[in-house]
C-alpha cells in the first residue's frame, strides 16, 4: 500500500535513496542537495534521506516547503527508524506500514 500511495499521490515511479553517515543532524543544505535529484518530468518525486540522527529544525522546514511548493516528498529515516522496521519484519509485520504512518504524520503536520 505504501508504494501505491507514493505512486498515486506523488506521481512517482522512481525513488531516490540518499545515505548520510553524519553524527550531527542533517542540515538544510544537504536536503537541498538531495532535492536536486527530484524531477517531476522524470516521475522522480520522492526521496529518502537515511541518516544517523535525522534532520535539524531548518532541514525540516525545507522538507515541508518542498511538499507544499513543489509536490516533492523527502522522507527522513534515522537509525532508530531502521531498527523499528527490522523488528517489525521479524515479527511478521509489514515495515512499509511504518513508512506510511510516518508520511501520513508528516502530511498531517503541515501548516497552511
Amino acid at each position: 500500500e505504501f508504494w501505491k500511495f507514493l505512486m498515486q499521490f506523488f506521481n512517482t515511479k522512481f525513488v531516490v535513496f540518499e545515505y548520510k553517515n553524519y553524527v550531527e543532524k542533517i542540515s538544510q543544505n544537504l536536503v537541498f542537495i538531495t532535492s536536486k535529484y527530484l524531477y517531476p518530468s522524470a516521475l522522480r518525486n520522492v526521496a529518502f534521506i537515511i541518516s544517523r540522527n535525522g534532520l535539524n529544525a531548518n532541514a525540516e522546514i525545507v522538507v515541508n516547503a518542498k511538499i507544499k511548493n513543489e509536490k516533492t516528498l523527502i522522507i527522513s529515516l534515522t537509525d532508530e527508524d531502521l531498527l523499528i522496521m527490522v523488528a517489525l519484519k521479524d515479527e511478521g509485520k509489514e515495515p512499509s506500514d511504518y513508512l506510511l504512518e510516518k508520511v501520513e504524520n508528516l502530511l498531517m503536520s503541515l501548516s497552511i
